[in-house]
């Protein structure tokens, strides 16, 4: 069940007789969104939601419900979850709607946040998934596109940007019409929606800024070779395309399992990941050594391939509704993206053989960016 409020907040009900009450509230707000002199506002405004608020913060809050959660910022999109029970999911919703009205934060906070993100940079760039992204990002996006941005921001950009920033960051973004609630498992749908009516409808609309412009790309970008971790990435086709699904199943029978073409070739240390955004994607391959990847694209995918990669990808959308908190986010990011859940689930089967081979043939292609890390 979808609705939406005359101040523009969508909501999306899924009910899950299986798992407990969850929420993910997305804000159309991220990095690609900041200023290029204030790259990490948009996660520090994201710490300063997540640590203030009535009653200690909601993190504090949702534990005293017997629930937990947690917030990620990312490209074009800023989000906070939950999983709690039953009784839990009305005070959490009002407690959202709080925070949606305002930022309670003080010059302490603002000072205490800018050190736990940089605590938190440190683990993250230590992370090579994330390292892989953040580098292919940043060299296949022409210079001063917004997705070329870290998520993290920049150390200087942090450390300039204030509280008055910040709070007018929160009142520009943070307003019902930039919001998808979604609510997931054993919840009725129409009272959680007199419940949000209750708490979010009174809430003023506020003016949708105009965003700028992202997804172009760059020309093409080989960086430093030799030994290490051989690391392409490709431009595809933006979230809610079929395209990009057809480029995911593509990906699958190039690198899911065992059975896939790199495995089944002898490759090791391999992975793959498409990384969707609303105006574009990044496929990003990576493992250890090329070997001769030119002839593992020589033949177009067969029946059976693509109904194997398929078949991975209905197992991993399995594993997300299995937990709680992925499931609500699962959904808020479908409706953003235009899809309902029952599109959401059927979107493997709605790409054709014809579909999974264009998009073969981009990958079988020269990747826009190429370069090596140090093993």
């Amino acid at each position: 069940m979808t609705a939406i409020l005359a101040n523009g907040m969508r909501i999306a009900v899924e009910r899950d007789g299986a798992g407990p009450p969850a929420y993910f509230v997305r804000y159309d707000v991220g990095t690609r969104d900041e200023p290029a002199d204030r790259s990490g506002l948009a996660h520090l405004v994201e710490h300063l939601m997540w640590e203030n608020g009535r009653d200690g913060g909601l993190h504090a809050f949702l534990a005293g419900l017997g629930g937990f959660g947690n917030a990620t910022t990312y490209l074009d999109w800023t989000g906070y979850f939950a999983v709690l029970p039953l009784e839990g999911l009305e005070p959490a919703l009002e407690m959202e709607a709080f925070r949606m009205r305002e930022l309670p934060a003080t010059e302490a906070d603002l000072e205490r946040e800018k050190r736990i993100i940089a605590a938190e940079s440190a683990v993250r760039l230590a992370e090579r998934d994330f390292v892989e992204e953040e580098l292919s990002r940043a060299a296949a996006f022409a210079r001063g596109d917004p997705y070329g941005r870290s998520c993290l921001g920049s150390a200087e950009g942090l450390e300039a940007a204030t509280l008055r920033e910040a709070r007018r960051w929160h009142g520009e973004h943070y307003g019902p019409a930039r919001a998808i609630l979604a609510v997931t498992g054993m919840v009725d749908a129409r009272s959680v929606l007199a419940t949000v009516e209750g708490a979010f409808a009174t809430i003023e609309a506020r003016k949708r800024p105009v965003r700028a412009e992202a997804g172009h790309p760059n020309a093409p970008v080989a960086g430093q070779t030799g030994g290490g971790r051989a690391v392409m990435a490709w431009r595809g086709p933006p979230d809610g395309d079929r395209g990009c699904d057809a480029l995911d199943l593509a990906g699958g029978v190039l690198a899911a399992g065992r059975a896939c073409r790199l495995g089944r070739a002898g490759f090791d240390g391999w992975s793959f990941t498409l990384h969707r955004y609303a105006e574009a994607s990044l496929a990003v391959l990576a493992l250890e050594g090329e070997g001769d990847l030119d002839a593992l694209f020589c033949d177009p995918p067969d029946e059976a391939e693509v109904t194997r990669a398929r078949e991975l990808e209905r197992l991993g959308d399995a594993r997300q509704h299995e937990d709680s908190g992925e499931r609500a986010e699962l959904v808020a990011h479908a409706y953003a993206a235009g899809r309902s859940q029952g599109r959401l689930a059927a979107r493997w089967d709605a790409c054709t053989t014809l579909d999974v081979t264009e998009a073969w043939q981009l990958l079988s292609g020269d990747p826009l960016v190429r370069f090596h890390l140090a093993a």
